[in-house]
C-alpha cells in the first residue's frame, strides 16, 4: 500500500492540449520509469535511492530546458523488487513532470523538495516544489485529470 503527498500550482486550462495528447504525455512518463529495469541485471534488489534519482534526472533532462530546475532527494536505503517499484516510480514520474512543468516560484526557478521512506508497512513519498499549489477545485474533481487519477489509483492499491 502507498501514501503520497504532493503541492503543486494551479494548471492552465487545457483547452490546447487534447486529452489524447496528455495521455500520450502520461505515458512517456511510464516509459522513463520502466527504462532503467530494462539495463538492469537484478529485478529483486533494486535500490530505490538510485531509481528514484534517475527517474528525476530523466524527467528533468525531458521538461527543463532553461536549466531552472533544482532538486534535493531525500530516501531511507533500501532495495525493493519490480513488483514494489514500478508504482512507485510511476508516481513519482507523474508528481515531478508535474512539479517541473507547473511548480514554478515567482522567481521562475522549480526547487523539487523529494523524499521516499518505510512508515510501518507503508511507503511514504513526498514530492514538494515551490510553486502556489494545486486549486481546491483540482483536488476536488481529481478525476478529470488524467496523470493525477492515476496517482490516486496507484497510490490507494
Amino acid at each position: 500500500m502507498f501514501m503520497f503527498f504532493f503541492l503543486m500550482i494551479r494548471r492552465p486550462p487545457r483547452s490546447t492540449q487534447s486529452r489524447s495528447s496528455a495521455a500520450s504525455d502520461v505515458y512517456k512518463r511510464q516509459a522513463v520509469a520502466y527504462e532503467d529495469f530494462y539495463f538492469s541485471s537484478d529485478f529483486k534488489e533494486i535500490d530505490i535511492e538510485t531509481y528514484i534519482r534517475s527517474i528525476v534526472t530523466n524527467l528533468i533532462a525531458q521538461y527543463d530546458n532553461n536549466n531552472k530546475v533544482l532538486y534535493k532527494i531525500e530516501s531511507d536505503k533500501m532495495h525493493a523488487s519490480i513488483d514494489e517499484v514500478v508504482p512507485i516510480g510511476l508516481i513519482l514520474s507523474e508528481l515531478v513532470s508535474n512539479s517541473i512543468r507547473y511548480g514554478a516560484g515567482q522567481d521562475g526557478m522549480v526547487k523539487l523538495d523529494i523524499s521516499f521512506c518505510k512508515v510501518g508497512e507503508k511507503y511514504e513519498l513526498l514530492v514538494k516544489d515551490n510553486g502556489l499549489g494545486i486549486s481546491t477545485e483540482t483536488l476536488n474533481n481529481i478525476d478529470k485529470s488524467l496523470g493525477l487519477s492515476l496517482v490516486k489509483m496507484m497510490a490507494s492499491a
